[in-house]
């Protein structure tokens, strides 16, 4: 599927990404996103599909309650669809409050600007500069 066990490996499942052991579904609101927990720590993943095979993906980390969008990726071919916006959306939907980091490329600079957007009446987000 992919070439590297990068941050793309959040698109796969338990079996084939080591990233991602040891996880639980849990209840998703959107459609087409599924949403993973890991049972003994702080992550959680959740995955856009088409046609059941993975193209966006968002991982949260939770650490002292605090909820950080930590990775975002979405598959070359799938991008400027809207995606990883849905993604997020739908994480906004388990966590009150969503931040991100400073530690973060030109990309991911566009991404938490497109997510100030989403989030600009709902002051869930924090962009730390």
């Amino acid at each position: 599927m992919f070439s590297s066990v990068g941050f793309e490996c959040i698109l796969w499942d338990i079996n084939k990404c080591p990233y991602t052991f040891n996880e639980r579904s849990i209840v998703c609101h959107e459609d087409n996103v599924m949403c993973y927990k890991q049972r003994n720590g702080g992550s959680y993943r959740f995955v856009y599909y088409i046609d059941n095979t993975p193209v966006s993906g968002l991982q949260i980390m939770v650490n002292n309650g605090r909820a950080e969008a930590a990775n975002v990726f979405t598959v070359k071919e799938h991008r400027r669809k809207g995606y990883s916006k849905i993604v997020f959306q739908e994480a906004l939907k388990h966590f009150r409050h969503i931040s991100f980091s400073k530690n973060r490329n030109r990309e991911g600079q566009i991404y938490v600007e497109s997510c100030e957007h989403i989030t600009k009446l709902s002051k869930r987000l924090t962009v730390n500069n």
